[in-house]
């Protein structure tokens, strides 16, 4: 009825009841025509208090919450500090800004737009921005070139506090981008084989482990190799090419069972943002998220 599309509308756009525009409309029963209900949902989008829900929402369910409270490790990591993690966050929060309110949603995946100020900008090696403030930075190259995928806040956001982390990596993209099936938590004695891995082991050894284990691979075979495509990039964000002996860092990653054009090689995040740009995967995984 007008007065139940109000109150979704009022819920989804406002997070309260209906506003007066709304209730007018739904009074005078004209709500459920689509003109009407065009015309209120764009009237509701320009709302800034509306763009501002949208994006913290947004931000939320890709992991900038995670980002809030990360800790990285002082030795590794000396110049995270608590400026830059509040720096990192203004940006990731305006690069989901850009896409939402100013792009399309293939720029999710594909913008190379950083938002930087001088600390942020020397950090990842960027020219082009400097001071204190956030600026938008073009960045050339292929380093920066995925979007989100590629973004240090997000990067940052779902690493571990001394290394980069192939399973939250992993996960956020097959949970947050793609909206894979719901993958459930470990069984208490399969997480206990987990967490007794060699500690001294690199992302990509833990995920061959992972892989070999006939009661982990089940599970972490669909997501880990999204993870290992972001091996380059440290658990600050920082990309480095090659390891400290000079080698250069794999991070090549073959998908399967997913399908439906997903399945296949990949090398690198760039790689995955070109299968994943105008695909039906990253498409339905918007709508379905904010359902």
């Amino acid at each position: 009825s007008p007065f139940e599309l109000a109150g979704l509308l009022g819920f989804l756009f406002l997070e309260s009841v209906p506003d007066q525009p709304l209730w007018d409309a739904a009074v005078a029963g004209t709500l459920t025509e689509p003109k009407t209900l065009a015309a209120q949902v764009a009237r509701l989008l320009a709302l800034p208090r509306v763009r501002e829900g949208l994006t913290a929402h947004t931000g939320a369910r890709m992991g900038l919450d995670e980002l809030r409270r990360a800790t990285k490790d002082p030795t590794a990591f000396p110049g995270f500090t608590a400026e830059i993690r509040s720096a990192l966050i203004g940006s990731g929060e305006r690069f989901l800004a850009d896409v939402l309110w100013n792009g399309r949603l293939s720029d999710l995946v594909t913008s190379r737009r950083l938002h930087l100020n001088g600390a942020l900008a020397s950090l990842y090696g960027i020219d082009g921005a400097g001071g204190a403030a956030l600026a938008p930075v073009e960045v050339p190259g292929d380093v920066r070139a995925a979007g989100i995928l590629s973004h240090p806040a997000f990067l940052t956001a779902h690493s571990s506090a001394k290394k980069n982390d192939v399973v939250h990596r992993g996960l956020f993209v097959y949970d947050a981008l793609i909206c894979g099936p719901r993958v459930p938590p470990p069984p208490p004695a399969v997480a206990a084989e987990i967490m007794s891995l060699p500690e001294g082991a690199t992302e990509r050894e833990l995920a061959g482990l992972r892989e070999k284990n006939p009661r982990c691979q089940g599970c972490h075979a669909v997501f880990d190799p999204f993870g290992l495509l972001s091996e380059r990039y440290d658990a600050v964000g920082v990309y480095r090419p090659a390891d400290g002996a000079g080698k250069p860092i794999d991070q090549t990653a073959t998908l399967t069972g997913l399908g439906d054009g997903l399945d296949g090689s990949y090398d690198g995040v760039r790689s995955l943002a070109q299968r994943l740009d105008g695909s039906h995967w990253l498409s339905d995984c918007a709508v379905s998220g904010f359902a």
